[in-house]
């Protein structure tokens, strides 16, 4: 009987390990190396480089403050697991570009875009570039220790390697976001969240309603945890912020806070030494408008 036993766990063990394979699919390129799982979605392929090109050749035209920045290929995952279309983007342990191949989720129209996959590589592209892009300081801690570092929770001490190396990716989220969003609305022709309706709607409620506006700690602590939708506040904030940057003549304020620049943290902010950025928010009092709107005066 035992025999019999042993003979039928050893046949079930190729059963078991041909479970835990997973096939996927590759499609290389000088610029990016494309996996997908499904191999149905191989027909889009082709629409999903040329959207990634596009945006890419985009931002190429922004970020040109200096030639020390030279883009990896980034890894574009596409996926086909969930009800609604995402995107992701992460600059470790390599450039990660995720889609989501789902259409997106029109409720409250939250997300406007001329073309979801357009406007998902112009969203987590610019998250590639403003996480990934290194000046020479950063440059040199990479040929340090080798690579970018990631966080290991066995080690605590990889914190602060990731940070030498990857400095960026730290920052806050609606700073990430923000520019983001922006960059979207700015390469989509003016469509995208940064002219959305639903962000307007959402501020000039809380003025109309006399509520609260989150400070920039409220905002990461008790705003992250009261969405409406998960991470909505650091989107609606960021992105409010900047537009409101740009909308004051201050384009140039804006873009060197974007950029990586060899004159460290003050150059790179666009601040003279020893002068902070604060945020108030107040009502708009525009002549022209006749409901209230919610203005950002940057006050350098």
């Amino acid at each position: 009987m035992r025999n019999w036993i042993a003979v039928l766990l050893l046949s079930m063990i190729p059963c078991i390990s041909r479970g835990q394979n997973q096939t996927y699919y590759q499609y290389k390129t000088d610029e990016a190396t494309l996996v997908f799982f499904d191999k149905n979605l191989s027909r889009y392929i082709p629409h999903m480089i040329r959207m990634y090109q596009n945006g890419k050749a985009l931002h190429e035209q922004i970020w040109t403050s200096d030639s020390i920045y030279q883009p990896e290929a980034p890894l574009l995952l596409l996926t086909d697991w969930e009800d609604d279309g995402n995107g992701g983007a992460s600059p470790l342990p390599r450039s990660l570009i995720q889609i989501g191949m789902a259409p997106l989720n029109m409720s409250y129209y939250i997300t406007p875009s001329g073309e979801r996959y357009s406007q998902l590589f112009k969203h987590e592209y610019t998250h590639i570039v403003m996480t990934d892009k290194y000046n020479r300081r950063d440059l040199n801690w990479r040929r340090f220790f080798g690579t970018k570092v990631d966080t290991d929770n066995k080690q605590p001490i990889s914190a602060l390697w990731s940070y030498l190396s990857v400095p960026r990716w730290y920052s806050p989220r609606w700073y990430h976001e923000g520019i983001a969003c922006f960059m979207e609305t700015w390469l989509g022709g003016g469509v995208g969240r940064a002219l959305g309706g639903y962000d307007e709607m959402y501020f000039r409620s809380i003025i109309n309603e006399g509520d609260k506006l989150y400070s920039v700690v409220g905002l990461e602590t008790e705003g992250s945890t009261k969405d409406f939708q998960v991470g909505a506040n650091a989107y609606l904030y960021g992105t409010h912020l900047l537009r409101q940057t740009v909308q004051e003549g201050l384009w140039t304020v804006a873009q060197k806070s974007m950029e990586r620049l060899e004159g460290g943290r003050e150059e790179a902010s666009g601040r003279e030494p020893g002068r902070h950025p604060s945020i108030s928010y107040h009502k708009d009092q525009a002549a022209n408008q006749r409901t209230a709107g919610v203005c950002v005066a940057i006050r350098l």
